[in-house]
């Protein structure tokens, strides 16, 4: 699946993507600390095959989706991720972004998740992932992420206390929430 915005184009992470994906990653170190857990003695190519395989599991599985947000240049500008999608009954994935640390403040995460809830919540009839439920969890300090949920029209559902361990640290998150029946096409929400 590829999705083009007015800026770049969101598809599924390719082999020929390893030196965008160290370039996201490399020397910003600082930037991603607060955010995801520390890298073990890995170095960035062995985390980016690692992260291919996970991507291409979990497409083909329906399983997860990572869709990384590609300049005209190849440059990484963001990655949004849909993973832990649960069919059946409940038609629900948990959404995760970040944007690249230089990067930050144009627009370039808001851009690639509206994208990426458009292709979620729309049928699988039409191309699209057919779910019915998004939610994200963000730490509560993590000011942009917040906003950005905000513009998109996520609604703050709860708190879960120390839900994920982050560098040595359990970390409470805000719990959000978006239905397919609350998405319009600019991303906002609309009232079911």
């Amino acid at each position: 699946m590829q999705i083009h915005t007015a800026r770049m184009v969101l598809r599924p992470v390719e082999e020929t993507d390893c030196a965008a994906f160290v370039s996201y990653y490399a020397g910003r170190e600082e930037h991603w600390r607060p955010w995801m857990p520390r890298m073990v003695a890995e170095s960035y190519e062995v985390w980016f095959a690692s992260s291919l395989e996970r991507s291409r599991v979990g497409w083909r599985d329906g399983g997860a989706y990572r869709f990384v947000g590609v300049l005209p240049d190849g440059t990484i500008a963001t990655m949004i991720n849909l993973s832990n999608v649960v069919r059946l009954s409940f038609q629900n994935a948990d959404a995760g972004w970040g944007v690249r640390g230089d990067l930050q403040g144009r627009g370039f995460a808001r851009e690639g998740l509206i994208a990426v809830l458009n292709a979620a919540f729309r049928s699988e009839s039409e191309g699209g992932l057919g779910l019915h439920r998004v939610q994200a969890a963000i730490i509560p300090r993590n000011e942009r992420s917040l906003a950005l949920a905000g513009r998109v029209g996520f609604r703050r559902e709860g708190l879960a206390l120390r839900m994920i361990e982050l560098n040595g640290v359990w970390e409470d998150h805000l719990i959000f929430a978006k239905l397919a029946d609350e998405q319009s096409a600019e991303g906002e929400r609309r009232e079911p």
